[in-house]
């Protein structure tokens, strides 16, 4: 949600969207116009509704061994996955905010972890 938006955008639709769409089947099972109308404020709408079924049909037919195999995941939202899904914070990213997070994951895991 949060390509080519503000975090104040995506604030007004995520909890929309999740209550109405909580995971891919109910998104496959929605109506473009039904999730259009939803996210809307975010931009982008179609090419959103479009790519966000690509992907929710390759998750629910594992055509995917790697998250970048998925479409539309790029480098910020694949390097989320690995840090936020598989615990990985040992891997070089670029987005400002994933950096803070990862640095400050490192000084925790040295601090508190033996």
């Amino acid at each position: 949600m949060l390509n080519q938006t503000s975090w104040k955008q995506v604030d007004q639709v995520r909890d929309k969207f999740f209550d109405r769409f909580p995971g891919p089947i109910a998104l496959l099972r929605s109506t473009d116009e039904e999730i259009i109308e939803i996210i809307r404020p975010l931009g982008f709408y179609n090419r959103r509704c479009k790519q966000w079924k690509e992907f929710s049909t390759a998750w629910m037919e594992k055509k995917w061994e790697k998250i970048e195999d998925l479409p539309g995941v790029g480098k910020y939202a694949a390097d989320s996955w690995k840090v936020f899904q598989e615990g990985r914070i040992n891997i070089p990213v670029e987005d400002k905010e994933l950096i803070k997070y990862v640095k400050w994951a490192e000084e925790w895991t040295a601090t508190h972890i033996s």
